[in-house]
C-alpha cells in the first residue's frame, strides 16, 4: 500500500512540468543545495495539503508547493502548526556580502499602476509612455527609445505607501543590473531589448505583445532577506533549474542562474542566463532615496521563445539526463523516506 507521500509524488509526475519540478528537487539534493530534511518536510506537508484541500492534479500540487515556499497557506490546510511547517517557515533568508549593486526585476508595464504612488503615476502617464498594453501602437518603440534620453530624476518614481516590490504571496525575483546589461549583449533598442530581457531571464510566461519594464532599485533592500532560489521558489516557473551548466555559475553559491530561452530554443550546449536571487516583499521604507526606484521601458515581447509544450519536453530532457518518469519517482521517493 503506497504511503500518502508516495501518492503525491506519483500525482505530481503525471505532468511534464511536475517532472521538471522533480528533477530540480533531485538536483538540489545531489548537489547539496538543500538537505534531505527540507525535502522530506516539503512532501509531508504537500501530502497533507492534498488531503485537506483536495489537490488532485499536478498543477494544483505545484501551486501547493508555492504556498509552502511563502508560508501563506490556504484556509483548508490543517497542518499549519505542525513541526514540519514550522521548520519550513524558518528556511533562512541568507545575507550575502556582494559589494553595493543595483538590483533589477522585470515585469509587465501595467504592473506599474499598482506600484507607483498616485502622484507619480500621473507623472508617468503624462510622459506618453506605453503604460497600458494595446494591440495597435505604431510608434511605441520610438517613444520607448526616447525614454532613455530622459534625465534620471524623471525616470525615478516613488513606491506607493501600501505597495510592495514583490507580492506578499510570492517571492521577488531579481538580478544585478550590470549582469542584465551583459546577458543580452546584442540588444540595445526598442522591442528587441524587451525580447532579449525576457529570454535571458527565463520569463517564459510573458506572451507575445506584453510590454516589459525593468525596475532598478538599490540592492541594499535585499541584503537581509534574500537567497539563492530553491526548488520551492521555482516550482511554478516551468523554465527554472537549480543547477546551471558551467563551473563558474555553479561556484557562485550566492546566486542561481536563469535559463536563457533563446539558448533552449536553439538547443545550445549551455543554457545559463543571468544570475538570480529571490527576496521577500520590499516596502517603501526599505528603499533609499525616499522609497524611489528607476523605471526603464524595455519594449514588447515579439515571440514566445522557449515556451511551447515541445520546449517543456526538451527542457525536461536536459534536466532528467535520460532518467525516465519511473526513475524520477523511485529516486524522489528514496530521498523523502
Amino acid at each position: 500500500m503506497p504511503t500518502s507521500v508516495d501518492s503525491v509524488i506519483d500525482d505530481l509526475l503525471v505532468d511534464v512540468i511536475g517532472q521538471i519540478v522533480a528533477c530540480n528537487v533531485i538536483a538540489s539534493v545531489d548537489n547539496d543545495r538543500v538537505d534531505h530534511q527540507l525535502v522530506a518536510d516539503t512532501f509531508t506537508l504537500l501530502a497533507q495539503l492534498q488531503v485537506d484541500c483536495g489537490l488532485t492534479t499536478s498543477k494544483q500540487l505545484i501551486s501547493g508547493l508555492r504556498s509552502l515556499a511563502t508560508g501563506r497557506y490556504p484556509d483548508c490546510f490543517r497542518s499549519q502548526g505542525s513541526r514540519e511547517a514550522k521548520r519550513l517557515r524558518t528556511m533562512d533568508w541568507v545575507p550575502f556580502s556582494d559589494p553595493p549593486f543595483e538590483a533589477t526585476t522585470v515585469c509587465r508595464a501595467p504592473t506599474l499602476r499598482h506600484l507607483v504612488s498616485e502622484d507619480h503615476f500621473r507623472d508617468l502617464v503624462a510622459l506618453d509612455l506605453p503604460v497600458y498594453e494595446t494591440p495597435v501602437d505604431s510608434d511605441r518603440d520610438a517613444r520607448i527609445a526616447l525614454w532613455r534620453d530622459l534625465p534620471l530624476d524623471v525616470r525615478r518614481f516613488q513606491l506607493g505607501p501600501e505597495a510592495t516590490l514583490g507580492r506578499a504571496d510570492q517571492v521577488l525575483w531579481f538580478t544585478r543590473r550590470d549582469d542584465l546589461a551583459t546577458c543580452p549583449p546584442d540588444a540595445t533598442v526598442g522591442s528587441l531589448l524587451g525580447q532579449r530581457a525576457r529570454d535571458a531571464l527565463g520569463l517564459s510566461h510573458f506572451p507575445t505583445g506584453a510590454v516589459l519594464v525593468a525596475i532598478h532599485f538599490s540592492g541594499t533592500a535585499t541584503r537581509a532577506s534574500s537567497r539563492r532560489p530553491t526548488f520551492l521558489d521555482g516550482a511554478t516557473h516551468p523554465r527554472f533549474r537549480v543547477w546551471p551548466d558551467t563551473h563558474a555559475a555553479r561556484g557562485d553559491g550566492d546566486w542561481g542562474r536563469t535559463v536563457d530561452l533563446a539558448a533552449l530554443e536553439d538547443d545550445a550546449p549551455v543554457l545559463d542566463g543571468c544570475p538570480e536571487r529571490v527576496a521577500g516583499s520590499i516596502l517603501r521604507g526599505m528603499l533609499p532615496d525616499d522609497g524611489t526606484f528607476e523605471v526603464e521601458m524595455l519594449g514588447a515581447v515579439q515571440a514566445e521563445t522557449g515556451a511551447s509544450d515541445e520546449m517543456s519536453k526538451t527542457f525536461l530532457g536536459r534536466l532528467a539526463g535520460g532518467m525516465t518518469t519511473s526513475g524520477l519517482a523511485t529516486r524522489l521517493k528514496s530521498i523523502v523516506r
